[in-house]
């Protein structure tokens, strides 16, 4: 759905950048879609509030059903 919303003009599939703290590549698009996704998945507000509640990230992803890495 991120994909679709910020990118439905762009005939590029991706958007290669290089991270010079690590000096890996990475793909700007799929960052920002990621971005989208969890701010939809994981609103601020009711993060903060079970965050604060939690303050474990395995425990915190599970509660809003996303991945730990996403969490």
């Amino acid at each position: 759905m991120g994909h679709i919303i910020l990118h439905h003009e762009s005939n590029e599939k991706s958007y290669k950048e290089v991270d010079f703290r690590t000096n890996s590549g990475f793909d700007v698009r799929e960052s920002q879609a990621n971005s989208l996704a969890a701010a939809l998945l994981m609103p601020r507000k009711k993060a903060n509030e079970i965050w604060k509640k939690l303050k474990d990230v395995d425990d915190f992803a599970d509660a809003f059903k996303v991945s730990k890495q996403a969490a």
